[in-house]
């Protein structure tokens, strides 16, 4: 392929959207400009009165701070020196200086020299060193050092210096000082940045990587006015990529230059640097953790990542033996990396959590331990919830909020949080720091989605107030604004206050719909569910303008499906589905078997997320779907290694819960095995559910069996239930405890499990009531009479083991009902309302009679496209036949079908059902 046809496939045509009128103002410009006295005072004037770069937390897709750990993590501070093989003392000088007032005091001391262009340029680079020194401080200090920098004089005659002589200097240097007056704070649109931009641009086809790198990095954030620039940056990194990355340091140049124009890279692109980081791997030459990190950031940031998944894990494994030395702030990092991995990550998790703990106790700084909780609540360490919440709290009390906004919300979007207490601290501190913050539209998401995810409606008041106004403010604007912001802001202000949304808004809102991505129609559908769950009460002609929202939802949902091609676009429609419609309705939903459908269609294109995303939206909905359970099952048995335990739990509930056996040789075995290895990385919950899963299909074995019977395991169970502000979890731990504790007894009795569940289900019984549904009553009175009355009939059974029956007959080896209450007591009285009437078995039957289990099965237990029954009732089938029941079962869809539409037809099939 062509060099030309390569750029070509890199979109490079986003190049033709400058207008000719900004390339002409570039290429006009001259390559030397002297600025006299009242332009450069004008300069200095606008760069004093605008906010300087990193004053704010920034609104990126990464972590607010991470280019500066890029900045600090490849030299020591203060050390960068220009012009290693320079004899001038002056210039030594300037690299020893500890501070900016060391640095002007050096100058003033030497005011009657005047200064070389070396000097100036070195001075330029060690201000950059110096302001390094602020990370991790407050915004207001980083205000303080560039105020300082840029109302001094002497930052004057540098910058004058450096103007008269920037095309003198080497390509190594030129990039190096664009890029620390971009770090100081000086825009790319005054003079001497758009100088020095077309100079680098000039020299852009003679740059080497270390040089290219930089210029990349200077160029990020802004704007269409850099696409030339971009586009001859690109035609050289590819050059070079291809002839001449042949060291390691090389490699790093070119990952820094893909994480800064993610947007611009083509799928071709992507694929040629996986082949070079594979070259790499299979030549042993890739060592250094800090270029292995910035690899991973490139491949697991584009949305090929599916293609480069066994590189992806390849990668993982060798961070393992360098964590142990890194840093707080280095591990946030890597579990920010790890989290958008989407391969089996857990061996370096293990390594990553042993060094948090042994951090933690050493009592790291209140800045430190910021990064260290950001590490235990990314990689869903809930066991310790109780620890990381007292941890937040303090954080919020001692670390700079505005410097760390960004990092705080998204530990708070993670942390099983439910203290009111705490979100009203965290909430006010955003509401008095919404001036000197940048992180507007991340506090938006964080709070609609932790309000989605509280067990109670919550509300703050100040916050939601003060940010209303910025949110009115940014729509009120004349200038651009994207439609997924629209869709946030809108869905913010509809959450918190529908009633006093005007009419303005709401007309705004319908007309971007039509042009929402998935992932931005998912913030209305919201916000629309939050108004009802919120119970918040609506006028009639604002909820009829929030059913219109919700009906162009649903119309522009359609559309959405028919032009989608992928798992994670349909797996993204269903969320937005769950949200706009109850549950229980879904089935009603003729959308939802549009939906289904597509799935047929796009099924090989699974990544390790994805299969779980896509297990857990299948498990929610309960669509039969074998042929693709069975493709995400064939994936497992060919890549096992790139699997994290917490996918394969996922994959055996799915299975599970549809019943369905996948039919890959071996793959039960091989999921069996990873949850043995793996589950300390996983949740007892996640346990659990894969050995309920196992224990359907009979795949359990002795090792985990007993891992889970264990002091060890159920002290862990315990720990996380403590940590868990809700009911929710705990009540799904015990009845998942209790269905597997079910299932050894019944069929691993060899395994010597005692059944330690009865007072659990007692406690339980005891807090039941039940009624009979109009489908339970017909099929009752029916039963009564073809078994000869009531008295051979028993309503609401309790077998051994805690099984509920809908009816229980007895019937002797004659074929002949017996009087039930002869052999079974009564729990609560003798009550003859068969609504009340509840019984557990306690008695033993005479020789050649048989019980008779009889199950009405509603239409909520199966799958909602096809009559496939889920799998705790077939396990509860299974478990009945082993107690010696005969087991009817009676469907909804026949017993209301054409061939039983009358009462004769219905006691025939009974009768046929009960004594055949």
């Amino acid at each position: 392929m062509s060099l030309l046809t390569f750029i070509r496939n890199v979109r490079l045509y986003t190049w033709l959207s400058v207008s000719v009128r900004s390339v002409c103002i570039i290429k006009t410009r001259p390559s030397v400009k002297v600025w006299n006295q009242w332009s450069y005072c004008n300069v200095v004037k606008e760069m004093l009165n605008a906010q300087p770069l990193c004053s704010k937390s920034t609104d990126f897709s990464g972590t607010e701070d991470e280019e500066f750990l890029e900045d600090v993590e490849d030299q020591d501070l203060h050390k960068t020196k220009l012009f290693p093989d320079s004899l001038d003392p002056f210039i030594n000088s300037i690299v020893s200086c500890q501070s900016m007032e060391e640095l002007f005091m050096l100058m003033k001391t030497s005011e009657m020299r005047e200064l070389t262009n070396d000097q100036a340029c070195q001075i330029i680079v060690t201000m950059w060193d110096l302001q390094k020194l602020l990370f991790g401080t407050s915004s207001e200090a980083f205000i303080d050092f560039n105020h300082q920098l840029y109302s001094n004089p002497h930052f004057h005659e540098i910058l004058e210096v450096i103007s008269r002589n920037y095309h003198l200097l080497s390509d190594e240097v030129v990039s190096n000082i664009f890029l620390a007056l971009r770090r100081l704070g000086i825009p790319l649109d005054n003079l001497l940045m758009q100088d020095i931009m077309w100079e680098c641009r000039k020299r852009c086809e003679q740059f080497d990587l270390p040089a290219l790198s930089k210029f990349t990095v200077a160029l990020e954030h802004s704007g269409n006015q850099v696409l030339p620039s971009l586009s001859l940056l690109l035609t050289r990194m590819v050059q070079l990529l291809t002839h001449q990355c042949q060291e390691e340091k090389d490699l790093k140049c070119v990952a820094i230059c893909l994480i800064h124009q993610l947007h611009l890279a083509s799928s071709n692109l992507f694929d040629l640097f996986a082949k070079s980081v594979q070259q790499f791997l299979k030549s042993g030459k890739l060592t250094d953790q800090r270029v292995i990190r910035k690899c991973l950031t490139v491949l697991t940031s584009t949305p090929y990542r599916h293609r480069y998944l066994t590189t992806i894990q390849e990668l993982c494994n060798l961070l393992i033996p360098s964590m142990q030395k890194l840093n707080s702030l280095e591990l946030a990092s890597v579990c920010t990396l790890v989290a958008k991995a989407e391969c089996n990550t857990d061996p370096l998790i293990a390594v990553i959590l042993s060094h948090v703990q042994n951090m933690l106790n050493n009592q790291p700084s209140p800045t430190s331990l910021l990064y260290l909780l950001q590490c235990l609540v990314f990689n869903h360490e809930i066991h310790d919830g109780k620890r990381q919440q007292e941890f937040f709290t303090f954080c919020l009390q001692n670390v700079p909020f505005t410097f760390h906004a960004g990092r705080l919300l998204r530990i708070l979007f993670y942390l099983p949080l439910e203290d009111i207490q705490t979100l009203d601290i965290f909430w006010k501190l955003v509401a008095e720091s919404i001036d000197s913050i940048n992180v507007h539209r991340l506090a938006c998401r964080v709070y609609l989605l932790k309000k989605l995810s509280l067990s109670k409606p919550y509300s703050h008041k100040a916050f939601e107030s003060v940010m209303s106004k910025w949110c009115y403010s940014e729509l009120e604007k004349h200038g651009f604004l994207f439609c997924k912001d629209i869709a946030l802001l809108g869905a913010f202000l509809i959450s918190c206050s529908p009633e006093e949304l005007p009419a303005w808004m709401y007309d705004k809102i319908l007309n971007i719909i039509p042009r929402l991505s998935p992932s931005y129609t998912d913030f209305l559908a919201l916000a629309l569910n939050l108004v009802r769950k919120q119970n918040v009460c609506v006028r009639e002609k604002m909820q009829n303008k929030l059913d219109l929202i919700k009906h162009e939802l649903n119309v522009v949902a359609k559309d959405q499906l028919r032009d989608a091609f992928s798992i994670r676009g349909l797996n993204r429609l269903i969320h937005t589905q769950l949200l706009l419609t109850p549950r229980y309705q879904l089935g009603n939903s003729l959308f939802i078997d549009d939906l289904m459908n597509k799935y047929h269609s796009c099924f090989k294109t699974f990544t390790p997320k994805v299969i779980e995303d896509t297990s857990k939206y299948l498990t929610l909905v309960k669509f039969w779907v074998p042929e693709v359970v069975e493709s995400m099952a064939k994936q497992v048995v060919e890549q096992p290694h790139i699997f994290p335990a917490s996918v394969i739990s996922r994959l055996l509930f799915l299975c599970y819960t549809l019943s369905c056996f996948p039919e890959a040789d071996s793959f039960l075995d091989k999921c069996r095995d990873i949850i043995v290895r793996y589950q300390n990385r996983i949740t007892g919950l996640q346990v659990l559910q894969a050995g309920v899963a196992l224990g359907l299909f009979e795949h359990l074995n002795s090792s985990l069996i007993h891992t889970i019977f264990s002091v060890p395991f159920l002290d862990k169970t315990d720990r996380e239930i403590a940590a868990q502000a809700t009911t929710t979890y705990s009540s799904r731990v015990r009845t998942l405890l209790m269905v597997l504790n079910r299932i050894t007894c019944l069929d691993f009795p060899q395994q010597g499990v005692p059944w330690f569940h009865e007072k659990y289900c007692q406690d339980n019984l005891s807090k039941t009531s039940h009624t009979m549904s109009a489908f339970q009553r017909d099929v009752y009175n029916i039963l009564c009479e073809v078994v000869s009355g009531p008295q051979h009939v028993r309503a609401h059974v309790y077998t051994p083991y805690h099984y509920h029956l809908s009816f229980e007959c007895i019937v002797d080896p004659k074929g002949q009902p017996l009087v039930c209450s002869d052999f079974a007591c009564t729990m609560w009285g003798s009550n003859q309302n068969a609504d009340a009437r509840h019984a557990k078995v306690s008695s033993r039957l005479p020789e050649g009679c048989i019980r008779v289990a009889i199950n009405v099965l509603p239409e909520f237990m199966f799958c909602i496209n096809f009559p496939k029954l889920h799998g705790a009732q077939v396990l509860k089938k299974r478990h009945l036949e082993i107690l010696g029941y005969k087991v009817v079962q009676i469907p909804y869809f026949e017993w209301n079908s054409l061939q039983l539409s009358d009462k004769k037809s219905k006691a025939e099939y009974l009768y046929k059902q009960v004594f055949s």
